[in-house]
Parts: structure tokens; sequence; C-alpha cells
């Protein structure tokens, strides 16, 4: 007997921001986003809970923020050693509680190894640690192969996760692209590397649009698409300066998109409503039919999919604490005004190591000059020109900055009490203080 319940996939893309065709970009080929876009609901308004890699992805699969989950940086090794704490529930583990068969495609980013998170298998990958190692063209292939063999009385949660748009992005032997032109972002110098970079970023947002029709092709030809939530989306921005790493909306602006044909929510339909990554999984829970655990702080969606009384969000907000670097900010983002507020010693804009190297790529400048910024983003949709210093706007300002402070109390943000520990550190103080022998 066929099961009832949809199968869920959450396919988490690498750095590409909204650099995709069906988000007015025209100089990316991405026929497979505009498919997917034709077929189910595109979010115009959806943000990320902070512009870096793990915590991002921490946030969409635990419903909570990344001062709330633990992932508060990287989870590699030299990278800070974050991981979920011990009571966090990932998605993979709630739908496999819920009788869900639980499979990672391709590699996962939000723990410190993918057989603690509550997967059942893995595929497209090394098996070890985040199961990196794999060909997103090769994915389809494997996932073929895993949807022949299972169980179709259950219904199943899928995870996917590739390399695609992350800065390597001649790896595997892509090729720029700039058959459709390049496009230099605003705040950018147009200059040659800067060219350079972009079209090689376009061959590799086309390469990930490439392996994004292959799986679709997959759920087609085994008779799943109407039943399946797709979700497709990415972390966070594009990695160019300014964007990655950084709270402007090219850091923290994500392209997402959903797809349930059975379920009703449109074809071709487009949300505006400010949407923040931290409610995918209460919205993908409720819709399977599953009770959302009390910790989950991110709201569900789902009546605004299905047509029913929904309250849109006033603000959204965002974080980060560690990169390669310790540089603890918040943010809080409303439909007209962003501000920002910077915790720590910093003379750098964008203080990634990535981005130092970079520094002539910049417009206007590298330096941080401020530790509170707030933008109208109505009248500087690029976030030029900071409003902190104009007395103008010090009402918005103050009301702006209570909104960010009374979130941090009631989210039990640690940064309130004062500096913010690695694990890493955590680990290296006690082995230096360990009795010597």
């Amino acid at each position: 007997m066929q099961h009832s319940r949809p199968n869920v996939v959450i396919f988490i893309t690498h750095d590409t921001g909204r650099f995709v065709s069906p988000y007015g970009h025209s100089t990316v080929q991405t026929p497979q986003c505009e498919r997917l876009a034709a077929e189910g609901v595109r979010f115009a308004n959806s943000f990320c809970t902070s512009p870096l890699c793990s915590p991002s992805r921490a946030s969409i699969v635990t419903g909570r923020h990344t001062h709330q989950n633990g992932v508060m940086g990287l989870t590699g090794d030299a990278t800070g050693a974050f991981d979920l704490y011990p009571s966090e529930k990932h998605a993979a583990r709630l739908f496999a509680d819920a009788g869900y068969a639980s499979l990672l495609c391709g590699f996962e980013h939000e723990t410190r190894d993918w057989r603690t998170a509550g997967f059942h298998a893995a595929i497209a990958g090394s098996g070890e640690w985040h199961n990196g190692g794999g060909d997103l063209l090769a994915y389809s292939s494997e996932l073929d192969a895993w949807l022949e063999s299972r169980d179709r009385n259950r219904p199943f949660y899928l995870q996917i996760g590739c390399h695609e748009t992350h800065h390597s992005w001649t790896k595997d032997g892509t090729q720029p692209d700039s058959a459709k032109g390049v496009w230099v972002p605003p705040f950018l110098n147009d200059c040659e590397d800067v060219r350079r970079e972009m079209a090689e970023l376009q061959g590799a947002v086309k390469r990930l649009d490439t392996g994004l029709g292959m799986i679709l092709d997959v759920f087609d030809r085994h008779g799943l698409a109407d039943d399946t939530i797709f979700v497709f989306t990415t972390d966070h921005g594009i990695d160019v300066p300014r964007a990655k790493g950084t709270f402007y909306d090219p850091g923290i602006g994500v392209f997402h998109f959903m797809r349930y044909p059975a379920g009703n929510w449109g074809r071709g339909r487009v949300v505006n409503e400010l949407m923040s990554n931290i409610d995918i999984l209460p919205t993908l829970l409720e819709a399977c039919g599953i009770a959302v655990p009390a910790p989950i702080v991110g709201r569900s969606f789902l009546p605004l999919l299905a047509g029913g009384a929904y309250t849109p969000n006033d603000c959204i907000f965002a974080g980060k604490t560690f990169h390669d670097t310790y540089d603890p900010t918040r943010a809080v983002r409303t439909s007209r005004y962003k501000y920002i507020r910077y915790f720590e010693v910093n003379i750098f804009q964008d203080l990634r190591l990535a981005t130092e190297t970079r520094r002539s790529y910049f417009k206007d400048g590298w330096r941080r000059t401020s530790v509170e910024e707030i933008y109208d983003l109505e009248a500087d949709p690029w976030e030029a020109t900071n409003l902190a210093g104009d007395p103008a706007h010090a009402e918005v300002l103050a009301a702006l900055r209570r909104r960010l402070r009374d979130w941090m109390r009631a989210t039990g943000d640690p940064l309130l009490r004062g500096p913010v520990e690695s694990p890493f550190y955590a680990a290296q103080r006690a082995a230096f203080l360990a009795p010597l022998r």
C-alpha cells in the first residue's frame, strides 16, 4: 500500500545567494530553476539567519537560531569545531522519528559527522564526516538506484548538498560562462579580476542548474513529483566582497523555491512576504502532519501556502559569531530598514580571509567605520549610505536597536553575557592547563 504522507526534499546549495535567473539575473543560464519556479512557488524576499555556511544550514534543519542550536561557526576542526548541541534535533532525526526513511545525498555542513544527525544512510559522498567528495552530476544515478530499492510504503526525507557555487568555481573542469554577458555587482569595481571571477561563478551556477535538472528528472521518472515537497534553497549570498559573510542583502538574501503539486500551493506563484529560512522546518513538519516540537522557534508559513490565515513577518533577524575569525554581529531587517550592530574590534567591513586578498574589488572602501549601521532599503537598496549618524533617522535607529536587543534577550543570545568562546578554544585551553606528564 502506498503511504499517504508526502516525501520531503531539502536541497541546499553553497553560496548562491539569489544569483539565478528567476530572481532577475539575465547573465546566468538556469532553465531548471525557471522550471522549478514555473511548477511551484518562488519566495521573492527570503533571507537566511546567518550569512555563513554551517550556521545558516543549522537553522534550516533545526528551526532555531544559531546561538540556540550551538552552530555559531563552522564545523571543521581548524575553523572552530562547532556542532549542534546534544539536545538539538536535526530535521533528519525528526522525520526519522516520525517513520520516514532519512537519506543524505551529497554533503551536509551543519554537524561534525552526518551519522550523528539522524540519517539512516548517505549516498554520493565519502561516507565520512560531512559525506563530501561527491560530484553533483553523478548524484542522479545514485539517487535513482536508491529510489528504486526503497520501501515504497514508507515516505522519505532526503537532504541534498553540493559544492557548486562555493568559491572553487572551476572545480571538476567547470568552465566560465559569459555567453549572455557578465554581471558585475553594483557594489564592486568593474575591473578585469571581478569580471573573471563572476564569469567563473556563472559557470558554476550553470553546472548547479544542470545537476538540479537531472535530479528533478529522476523524480519525474519515478512518478514522485506530485507527492513530494521539494525545497530548493541556498545557505547565504555569493562569495564576493560585501556579500557572503556580511549582513547586506547580497549576504543574507537567498533564493527559495518550493514545489508540492499535490498540496495545491500554486504553479508559477510568487510570494512577496518577508521570509526567514528558520521557518522552513516547522512548515514542512506541519505539512506532513508531524507535531512541531516546542524548542523550534521558527514559524510555519503553511497557512500562507494553503490559503489560510497567516500573519506575515514584520522583520527577520540574523547573526554571526565566528567564521574563520571572531566577528560577533547581529542584525534586524524590516521591509523598509536594516539595522546592523557590531560587537567587537575590527577595522574591516568584511572580515573573512577570502576577502582580504580582494580589497581592490570594493567600490566604496573596505574599512568598517561604525559599530552601528542603518539603511533605508527603499531609497538605498544597495546599502551604500549608512544613516546611523543622521538625526532624521535617530528614532528609527533607536526603535530597531531596541527591537534587536529584545530579540537577543528573548532568544538567550550568549553575546549579551560576554565574549563567546569557540569549542576549539575550549579544547585548547583544557589541553594547555592539563597536568604535564
